[in-house]
């Protein structure tokens, strides 16, 4: 099995932001913690690449995200204030996904 997590997930969020984002970490160390998995399992994603993000946004939203320009319904619908360690973890969340659906895909057909 293969797992898929980075400290990248983990966003610095003001005080008071409602989004639990400690949840990621306890999460991995509950699991760590039970056995579920092996130290080996556990795997660092890529980020998606441009090419895999336009896939599901145009191209003028994949340039405001990555330059910091979201007007503030654009960061209101994102939930977390735009920060370089945002897009970060966005992109690693994307690519983790996807590693996820290919290891799946690859166990399926072999």
């Amino acid at each position: 099995m293969k797992l898929y997590y980075a400290d990248h997930f983990v966003l610095p969020l003001p005080a008071g932001h409602r989004f639990p984002m400690e949840k990621y970490s306890r999460l991995r160390a509950r699991l760590r913690d039970s056995g579920l998995f092996a130290d080996d399992d556990l795997r660092v994603p890529a980020a998606a690449s441009d090419a895999e993000i336009l896939r599901a946004h145009d191209a003028g939203y994949l340039q405001r995200v990555a330059g910091g320009t979201l007007d503030a319904a654009e960061v209101r619908r994102i939930g977390f204030p735009w920060s370089a360690a945002m897009v970060e973890r966005s992109r690693r969340s994307a690519g983790a996904t996807l590693a996820a659906c290919r290891s799946a895909l690859d166990r399926e057909g072999g």
